[in-house]
């Protein structure tokens, strides 16, 4: 990313894979199901102090913009379905900066 010290999150978009189903009956072959997870992608940024009242740098040399210091976060909410006899749980993410 060269020398840059910006942070930012957003989604990248899913991911499909391959998973076993649930068959109705033990023993039976489970059937192959599509499903997609969520990927996101993080930059963490820094805390990096360039610009110092009254002092020289190579940032205030340069003439380079400020950038957004600070940090990312990501929140997990954790959802459960016990809809019709099922337990089924499931992770939203989601991010902020």
């Amino acid at each position: 990313m060269g020398d840059n010290h910006a942070r930012g999150c957003f989604p990248l978009g899913d991911r499909l894979f391959l998973s076993h189903g649930t068959s109705e009956t033990k023993g039976a072959p489970q059937p192959l199901v599509v499903k997609a997870k969520k990927r996101w992608i993080g930059r963490t940024g820094s805390f990096l102090k360039g610009y110092v009242e009254n002092e020289s740098s190579y940032v205030v040399d340069a003439a380079l913009a400020p950038c957004n210091l600070g940090w990312i976060e990501f929140t997990l909410t954790l959802k459960r379905d016990r809809r019709e006899g099922g337990n089924i749980c499931t992770v939203e993410i989601g991010a902020k900066q």
